[in-house]
């Protein structure tokens, strides 16, 4: 699967998340979820980019262990995307616009690409966006 290259501004505005909250706040958040060792926090939002306005914008906050792979959390939230925005299928990308294969470990993903405030931000985007 390839990357989407975008400039730094579009790379940070694209996150409604990190919109709705200043840096402090997010990390306020972060630090108030009092995690175990062996868990994630992941902001999950519809890519910004699609241009789709019978569809509303879905916001979740998952929290996963280190050891779950990505695919796990496809198969979780898979039910709750699918029944709110009748998505036939979706990919996920993270914040860098680099997609992610569901045999890897959150926690590898995590590590490489948490943002600063601590949280984990992936995005989902339609299956037909890549036909």
């Amino acid at each position: 699967m390839g990357n989407y290259i975008y400039s730094k501004k579009e790379k940070e505005e694209y996150i409604e998340y990190k919109l709705k909250y200043t840096l402090e706040e997010r990390k306020i958040q972060f630090q108030n979820l009092k995690l175990k060792e062996d868990q994630v926090p992941i902001i999950i939002e519809k890519l910004k980019i699609i241009k789709d306005k019978n569809k509303k914008s879905l916001l979740i906050k998952k929290i996963m262990r280190t050891t779950d792979t990505i695919g796990l959390l496809h198969s979780i939230i898979a039910k709750r995307i699918l029944t709110e925005e009748g998505d036939d299928g979706y990919f996920f990308l993270l914040a860098e616009k680099k997609t992610i294969h569901s045999d890897e470990m959150i926690g590898d993903i995590y590590d490489k690409y948490k943002d600063k405030d601590g949280f984990l931000y992936l995005q989902y985007f339609p299956e037909l966006m890549l036909g």
